[in-house]
């Protein structure tokens, strides 16, 4: 798939995905401002003590901008490979399991294939920049999941 139309389909996946989660929570989406997605292939890469590798197949690297308007959310969810997030502006309540954390501006955190949630429960917008680093036989960015057990009364 070339590197516009793979984009395209990761932007129309991301919002059909975060859209039937949200339903399912009775809570809006976050608003998805940009998508880019591009093949790295082969990745081996190494610089002052920091490494990323693939160790088998090709990578794929893709970055996206949300905007979580006051009381959105994004459903139970877990995303392929890695996903490095950071809070531009706002605060921003993430659980893995049933486990809650408050990141605010300036902060970043790592997914790793757990099943995690995040929301904005503030008054204000809170915008985060999420970057995948995925196997490239993948193309949604983020999967529904149910609630982890113990946990359904978050959304």
């Amino acid at each position: 798939m070339r590197p516009t139309k793979l984009a395209l389909f990761a932007l129309v996946a991301v919002v059909g995905i975060f859209v039937g989660t949200a339903i399912a929570s009775h809570r809006p989406p976050p608003t998805i401002d940009s998508v880019a997605r591009g093949r790295i292939g082969h990745l081996d890469a190494s610089n002052q003590r920091v490494r990323v590798e693939r160790t088998k197949g090709s990578a794929d690297h893709a970055v996206v901008a949300l905007t979580f308007t006051p009381g959105s959310s994004t459903g139970w969810h877990t995303h392929p490979g890695v996903v490095l997030v950071t809070v531009a502006s706002g605060r921003l309540q993430h659980w893995i399991g049933c486990n809650k954390t408050v990141y605010e501006a300036g902060d970043s955190f790592v997914e790793q294939g757990h099943v995690g949630l995040a929301r904005n429960v503030w008054d204000v917008d809170t915008k985060v920049y999420a970057t995948w680093i995925m196997p490239s036989w993948k193309q949604a960015l983020t999967v529904p999941a149910a609630a982890p057990s113990g946990c359904s009364n978050v959304h």
